[in-house]
């Protein structure tokens, strides 16, 4: 994986980290060499934290940028990933955020990386500036510089009417990583199994409805995973899959939600209703509807934006997936 920070405490500029590759079955074909060096020379090209600064006039100065995503996560299936590049910057505060959203930075975004020759800009979405470099589909995001969660979780107190507080899931991206990279790699395996069988169901080159995003699969593995009791043991595999089909197939009464960067009694007005999957990096961020998501062919599934919630084909497919 690659982690992506900013060290000017130390004197640096922006660097590019190499963390120690999964193990545990988590081989990597080209297309995701290819996407691990592309990352590499995009953050090499830009410079983000310098280039990004002169060229907007000191209009954005980067503070971090993060890998979100599949790659991210350290769950990637091989030809099927995605790149979120996350900018956490100073410059954008949250009262401006509340005032004109994103667009502001993302114009100027776009014009950064048209800069590139070899960047191809599809669209700037409401949350994103879309382009692909060499073939790979990346997503450029940018956020405030929040230096704890809890400073993200008051600006979500802020926002109003409450249902525009998904537009800020790609706040959160940070702490969704470091959820994710935690876990322990049988659980990676796992996810990367659900996210295989979820493909086969629901084909990335077909329009599909009810698809299940990838994050939503993570955090239902990861909680089959440590409910079942599975971790030691010889039957691991058959004992998540048993507690995640019956988790889906009862969709309608899950309560599912970690105390890993909040406690729920700290954040009652943030919390939603049941049936709910509270995101561990986000206290308003209720996977249970923003997990699961109609998809058009060849186009991303995107964690960052709202879902339906329509379980349907979830919960009627569930029964086919084997994590063994």
């Amino acid at each position: 994986n690659y982690y992506i920070k900013n060290s000017l405490e130390r004197g640096v500029t922006l660097q590019l980290i190499r963390q120690p590759p999964a193990t545990g079955g988590g081989t990597m074909d080209a297309t995701q060499k290819q996407a691990r060096e592309c990352i590499g020379e995009l953050v090499q090209y830009f410079e983000f934290e310098h280039k990004l600064y002169t060229f907007t006039n000191g209009k954005i100065k980067v503070n971090e940028v993060v890998k979100g995503g599949s790659l991210g996560h350290g769950t990637a299936v091989n030809g099927d990933f995605d790149i979120d590049l996350v900018i956490y910057s100073e410059s954008v505060t949250g009262d401006k955020l509340l005032r004109s959203g994103y667009d502001e930075w993302l114009r100027m975004l776009e014009s950064f990386v048209r800069q590139h020759r070899e960047a191809e800009v599809k669209q700037r979405s409401p949350h994103a500036v879309q382009f692909k470099f060499r073939g790979i589909k990346v997503d450029l995001l940018i956020s405030p510089n929040w230096d704890t969660p809890a400073q993200f979780f008051e600006f979500l107190k802020r926002v109003r009417p409450p249902g525009h507080r998904s537009n800020f899931t790609v706040c959160a991206s940070k702490w969704q990583v470091d959820f994710m990279e935690k876990q322990p790699n049988q659980v990676k395996d796992f996810v990367r199994k659900a996210k295989e069988w979820r493909n086969g169901v629901w084909p990335k080159d077909r329009d599909t409805a009810g698809r299940p995003k990838s994050y939503l699969l993570g955090l239902l593995v990861a909680y089959a995973y440590e409910e079942s009791g599975a971790e030691g043991t010889r039957d691991a595999a058959a004992r998540t899959t048993r507690k995640l089909r019956s988790l889906v197939e009862n969709h309608r009464t899950l309560d599912i939600w970690w105390e890993h960067f909040y406690e729920r009694r700290d954040y009652p007005s943030l919390l939603p209703s049941r049936p709910r999957i509270v995101d561990p990096a986000n206290p308003s961020n209720n996977l249970y509807e923003s997990g699961i998501a109609d998809k058009k062919a060849n186009d991303r599934s995107r964690d960052y934006e709202p879902g339906d919630g329509n379980w349907a084909g979830f919960a009627g497919n569930v029964h086919t997936l084997d994590l063994s």
